[in-house]
């Protein structure tokens, strides 16, 4: 179970644990603590049936906890960028387990076999969906200020992301070369 220690209980804000069990279950899991400085106590039923496909975005869930637990407990040779051995080895087979980004795997798509036109390679250039919760405006800007990045003369300015800030003339850059009404796409 993830996290170890029960954090506290506060209104409006539930507690989450993640854990994993080993067979099908059916009962009751009792809550206990103390509310205002008196004890407390609340039944909660659970039907932990096996697996189901629906659930099946839970494991990861469980992962994903489990690897924060890993990282603290060693957390000053994460700081250092040198951490126990047995740490690393651990989250990096949950990583790939569970297929989740961490400090130590990451996911490259390679395509396992070459084809070549008339003895030459050939360019593919293949789609990438974009992040749940990443809009395409937010990283590249609406599509009127592509076209205007397209038309803008040689002297133009970009920022970071790609996106028109104007023509070059001198006058000072906001911060990191992102522009004031360009951060909220960022935000999206």
């Amino acid at each position: 179970m993830y996290p170890k220690r029960i954090p506290d209980l506060f209104s409006a804000k539930p507690v989450v644990l993640n854990a994993r069990y080993a067979k099908a279950v059916k009962g009751s899991i009792t809550l206990r603590g103390k509310m205002g400085g008196k004890p407390f106590s609340r039944q909660l039923s659970v039907d932990l049936s096996g697996p189901q496909r629906e659930n099946e975005v839970l494991a990861t869930l469980w992962a994903r906890r489990k690897v924060d637990d890993l990282m603290a407990q060693d957390w000053a040779g994460m700081q250092r960028g040198n951490p126990a051995a047995d740490v690393k080895q651990q989250i990096t087979q949950l990583g790939l387990a569970y297929r989740l980004m961490t400090q130590y795997t990451s996911f490259v798509a390679v395509e396992e076999r070459m084809t070549t036109e008339g003895g030459a390679p050939r360019r593919i250039e293949v789609p990438v969906e974009m992040p749940e919760g990443v809009s395409y405006e937010g990283v590249f800007g609406d599509k009127k200020e592509l076209r205007q990045m397209a038309a803008a003369p040689t002297g133009a300015r970009m920022n970071v992301a790609g996106g028109f800030l104007g023509t070059a003339r001198p006058t000072a850059l906001p911060p990191c070369g992102r522009s004031a009404n360009r951060i909220a796409g960022w935000m999206q």
